[in-house]
């Protein structure tokens, strides 16, 4: 099969190579359902980063220069956006998903 000019298009009209089409369909789906967002909190990342080296918020607070109560709140978003109850699920969950 010869490779295809700029511009030039592949098209599948309805009918054609059913099965592949039913297969990519498929493949795209199951890595949709597993996907996630790249988005995250402002800032989680170094809290989560810090807290998962085991610093307290008052020590993250000052390593990062804010106060415990920025800390506080950017870990509670990060875990709401992860969708845990834990720092330690969020330190688990947030590695999973590649933010650490």
């Amino acid at each position: 099969m010869g490779r295809l000019a700029a511009g030039q298009r592949v098209q599948l009209l309805p009918g054609q190579a059913p099965i592949v089409v039913d297969a990519l369909r498929a493949l795209f789906e199951a890595l949709w359902a597993r996907a996630t967002p790249l988005r995250y909190p402002p800032g989680a990342v170094q809290v989560l980063r810090l807290a998962s080296q085991g610093l307290c918020d008052e020590t993250i607070s000052r390593v990062l220069n804010l106060s415990v109560r920025t800390v506080r709140t950017r870990s509670a978003e990060a875990m709401s956006e992860l969708g845990v109850q834990s720092r330690f699920q969020a330190g688990v969950e947030a590695t999973r998903r590649g933010w650490l």
